[in-house]
């Protein structure tokens, strides 16, 4: 697998993760229930009385099962590896993991290059880089 595949993986792992966090306890079966029923208010009963609530989507059995996989590839590499992975995966800014490093951003994109190439190589057994090739490079100049 190549790197940008390894990198979308992630991101979504990381998206996955988010949004299990934000389950509540509404959304986990609980022991005791009331036996009243809810009541059904009219449109202008209604209408203002409790703040509007949006639902996210909660990830489904297959996201998680992908999730588990990310997180096995990342068992794989080194301890930092895994952290500046999982870093970029929930987009914390360039600046911050400089800071953590103590080294410029075109070191810390190059542990990041190489992590995932490291996990390529741990899980996949497959060398190439797409970030390291000529192409990109060109695709990629400042």
């Amino acid at each position: 697998m190549n790197e940008k595949y390894i990198e979308e993986r992630f991101e979504h792992a990381a998206k996955t993760l988010i949004g299990l966090r934000n389950l509540t306890n509404r959304d986990v079966p609980q022991r005791v229930k009331t036996a009243w029923p809810e009541i059904v208010r009219s449109f202008y009963e209604a209408y203002g009385w409790n703040a509007a609530r949006f639902t996210k989507q909660q990830p489904t059995a297959a996201d998680i099962s992908q999730l588990d996989e990310v997180i096995e590839w990342s068992l794989l590499v080194p301890e930092g590896d895994r952290r500046i992975l999982w870093e970029r995966a929930f987009r914390v800014k360039w600046k911050y993991i400089q800071a953590r490093l103590n080294c410029g951003r075109t070191t810390a994109w190059g542990d990041w290059v190489t992590a995932l190439a490291r996990v390529s190589l741990m899980a996949f057994g497959e060398q190439k880089s797409e970030h390291f090739s000529s192409e990109h490079v060109e695709q990629n100049a400042l």
